[in-house]
């Protein structure tokens, strides 16, 4: 999903009624803008937000290149809400319901920017809740929602998980989506205070799935997961999983995208097609999905025949432990498959596709693959940075670059990756020095 043209198309919405009195439209859009963009900035940081098996997750607003103009436009929101917070409080809450709505979705937006320190707001985790909660008294959902997740995750409150589940009920009895779609996960789940139904949580993914949201789409993942995992038979339906994800794709979801590709990869519902499915990883991966920006990393290697070496390696050991090879042809087998997948594929020169078809002429395949490789590694994906570590050590798609080896082989030990401790001394020796 293009979350800046969303930005930029509400933007568009809200400009011409920034400086005038038409408060309800007016918050209502900056809500919706400030939602989007903290999407947005979900998708850069590639942070997961509320899929089945992760739990929602905040994000600081870092590491994003913001237009002066965006600034600007950031700075008059914050400077409006909290002109229509200072009038709230000299009106009072006994107030039209007109007021009290607009106060709610001014104080859930004001949380919103402390919470993730956005539009010129230091984070602050007390005072997002001190908003959220503010919010709640009157009846806005975002605010509610919002409350829920700081009570389930203990974001600046202890962690509460009747409250969380409480709070989320009456958010999407508020008719927000979000909360419909978290309650139904919870109900799937299930906790301490929610009974788990299966059934129930379906219905309420159903239903988020069927709301009309230009921004939030994330429930199709998770209600395509629901009928691929087999929870139970009811749900035991991958043809109807892969429709779901087809239509989550089509709408921007870059995890429903990832999803089609490992299917097309597959072919165990529809017939394998390894161009369709590089299609997809590379739509997912321009979404800024570091799986599938390994997935097409690899491909571009070549190392997706893995698969098939594995295979081959176990024909060999079984015909080498019964004897039908000789000492010459072990010594062979030995020297090969000490090489890395990596090696391999590149010796090989295997080509899975027709990239100059897919990328245009004079199309290097290799330096494409690294590039890759290496945003999926500087979004902390291990199985990338190990790749990107081995490309630097052999001048893969890259140049050769001993230290910027060690380097990446030290962040991969760091994240727990086994076996790097002698590559990395043997890298040392080569570069003549030790590196701390």
């Amino acid at each position: 999903m293009d979350y800046q043209e969303i930005l930029k198309s509400i933007q568009a919405e809200i400009k011409p009624k920034i400086n005038f009195k038409k408060e309800l439209k007016t918050v209502q859009l900056i809500e919706e803008y400030v939602d989007a963009y903290e999407q947005y900035l979900h998708e850069v940081s590639n942070t997961k937000t509320s899929v089945i098996n992760d739990s929602p997750t905040h994000v600081k607003e870092e590491n994003v290149s913001i237009p002066e103009e965006d600034i600007s436009f950031h700075s008059k929101i914050k400077s409006f809400i909290d002109d229509v917070i200072d009038k709230g409080l000299k009106r009072g809450m006994d107030d039209d319901l007109k007021s009290r709505t607009i106060a709610g979705i001014a104080h859930s937006v004001l949380g919103k920017c402390f919470l993730n320190g956005i539009f010129g707001c230091m984070k602050n985790l007390e005072i997002a809740v001190e908003n959220f909660t503010k919010s709640v008294i009157f009846k806005n959902p975002t605010g509610t929602f919002e409350l829920a997740r700081c009570f389930e995750l203990g974001i600046g409150t202890e962690k509460d998980t009747e409250k969380a589940c409480m709070l989320y009920r009456v958010s999407y009895k508020l008719g927000y989506i979000k909360g419909l779609h978290r309650y139904g996960i919870l109900l799937i789940k299930g906790n301490s205070y929610i009974r788990k139904s299966i059934l129930d949580g379906y219905y309420m993914l159903k239903q988020a799935t069927q709301l009309k949201e230009r921004v939030y789409i994330l429930q199709y993942y998770d209600l395509g997961m629901l009928f691929k995992s087999g929870a139970c038979d009811i749900f035991n339906d991958p043809q109807y999983a892969f429709q779901i994800f087809s239509a989550g794709a089509s709408k921007g979801c870059r995890y429903c995208q990832y999803k089609l590709g490992e299917e097309w990869q597959a072919g165990e519902i529809v017939e394998k097609n390894l161009e369709k499915a590089f299609h997809w990883y590379r739509i997912s991966a321009k979404n800024n999905l570091s799986d599938a920006q390994l997935k097409v990393a690899k491909i571009l290697y070549g190392i997706e025949t893995a698969s098939n070496i594995q295979n081959d390696v176990n024909k060999k050991l079984e015909a080498i432990s019964e004897g039908q090879v000789d000492l010459n042809d072990i010594f062979k087998f030995n020297k090969r498959y000490r090489m890395t997948e990596l090696e391999i594929a590149v010796m090989k020169q295997r080509q899975l596709l027709n990239f100059q078809q897919i990328y245009g002429p004079n199309f290097n395949r290799l330096n494409e693959g690294f590039r890759m490789a290496y945003l999926s590694a500087k979004n902390g994906n291990l199985g990338a940075i190990l790749l990107v570590a081995e490309a630097y050590e052999k001048g893969y798609g890259v140049e050769k670059n001993i230290l910027s080896s060690i380097w990446w082989y030290r962040i991969a030990e760091t994240l727990g990756a086994d076996n790097i401790r002698e590559k990395m001394h043997l890298l040392e020796l080569r570069l003549g020095k030790k590196i701390l």
